[in-house]
């Protein structure tokens, strides 16, 4: 037979260590930050088997994680007007390994898209 166990917690804008906490004997294996939740996500880089970026928000601090050479994806909408500087910081370095990825879709569809993509790194 075959199984299948797939975990999701979602921690809007938060620390990893609440759900750590509720699940001590569990292994975080995979953090995804979407737009704001990109903040807290990012921190995660090289922590991780796998940190997705999904058109971030990127904040002070962020020259502190160099994201190339790790199992980090970033997909973003190009040209999207907000927070250009630290989004193309990370696009520099993640653009030679093919992990940052343009998606044309809006805001508001980069979940989806993303997932679409990536759900089996997860």
């Amino acid at each position: 037979g075959w199984a299948t166990h797939f975990s999701v917690g979602w921690i809007p804008q938060r620390q990893l260590d609440p759900l750590k906490e509720k699940f001590p004997n569990s292994r975080i294996k995979s953090v995804v930050g979407y737009s704001k939740g990109g903040i807290r996500a990012y921190p995660a880089v090289g922590k991780y088997d796998f940190v997705g970026l999904i058109d971030p928000s990127i904040e002070s601090g962020y020259r502190n994680y160099n994201p190339s050479g790790t199992n980090t994806i970033l997909t973003y909408l190009p040209n999207r007007g907000w927070g250009e500087q630290t989004l193309n910081y990370v696009i520099k370095l993640l653009k030679p390994e093919g992990k940052a990825i343009p998606i044309k879709v809006g805001h508001f569809k980069q979940p989806e898209e993303f997932f679409k993509r990536f759900k089996n790194q997860l």
